[in-house]
């Protein structure tokens, strides 16, 4: 007589590709439906992802706010760059720091993005 054991699943859907995070983590929080917003609060759970969340989001949100049909740009933009730069090359995530030292390099470039029409 053979059993039927019935083996119910409660584990978590998988996560969503690299790209897709990447690109959800650059949203505004309020943006993202109920499967993005789970899928950043499990990755979060790691001290490290949510330095380099918070950081991430902190560079976004006065690139779009600087945008063509944005009505609100940031007080300051540049100062705002350069409080980022400072925080990012210093955070001890690797991805973070390289990424914050070709944003160095071309400061002038995004300065010039962030503040001109």
């Amino acid at each position: 007589m053979a059993s039927s054991l019935r083996i119910v699943s409660t584990s978590r859907p998988a996560l969503t590709s690299p790209r897709q995070l990447a690109w959800q983590l650059v949203q505004a929080p309020q943006s993202l439906d109920a499967a993005a917003t789970e899928a950043i609060a499990r990755i979060s759970q790691d001290p490290e992802v949510t330095k380099g969340r918070d950081l991430i989001r902190r560079f976004a949100e006065p690139i779009g706010r600087c945008g063509v049909r944005s009505d609100a740009p940031p007080a300051n933009p540049s100062a705002v760059l350069g409080t980022w730069l400072t925080d990012a090359l210093s955070c001890g995530i690797p991805a973070v720091e390289t990424f914050a030292a070709g944003v160095r390099q071309d400061e002038a470039a995004v300065k010039a993005a962030l503040t001109m029409p």
